[in-house]
C-alpha cells in the first residue's frame, strides 16, 4: 500500500485501502490482481471438485454443459481487465481449466496441449 494519508472530499473522509471489491472484481493497490485470481481459483476449484464427483455419473455432453454453465463464467467475467496480470496467475487459471477438461473427457494421461 502506498503511504497516502486519508483526505477529505466535502464532508467525507477518503481512506486508502489495499484491496477493494468493485462489481465482483478485486482491485489491489498494485493492480497485480493476485487477490482476484486467488478468489477466482478458489470458487472455480470448488465447482470443478463437484464436477469431479459427478464425472463417472454423467455423460460427456452433460459434463461440458455443467462446465460452461457453472465454471467457465468465473474465467470469463471481466477477463479483459485481469487477464494480462502475471504468468503465475495465468498458470493457476490454466491448471484449473486443464483439471476440468480432464474430468470432462475422463482422460488423465494425455498431454494437455
Amino acid at each position: 500500500m502506498t503511504n497516502l494519508d486519508s483526505f477529505k472530499i466535502g464532508k467525507h473522509d477518503i481512506v486508502p485501502q489495499n484491496n477493494v471489491k468493485i462489481l465482483g472484481l478485486n482491485l489491489d493497490s498494485e493492480l497485480n490482481f493476485d487477490t482476484h485470481t486467488s478468489k477466482l481459483c478458489q470458487k472455480a476449484g470448488n465447482q470443478i471438485n463437484v464436477l469431479a464427483r459427478l464425472c463417472n455419473v454423467l455423460d460427456e455432453p452433460s459434463k461440458f454443459l455443467l462446465y460452461n454453465s457453472f465454471i467457465e463464467c468465473y474465467f470469463n467475467y471481466c477477463s479483459v481487465v485481469w487477464h494480462f496480470s502475471s504468468k503465475c496467475n495465468t498458470y493457476k487459471i490454466e491448471k484449473l481449466q486443464e483439471k476440468a477438461l480432464r474430468f470432462i473427457k475422463l482422460d488423465f494421461n494425455s498431454s494437455y496441449k
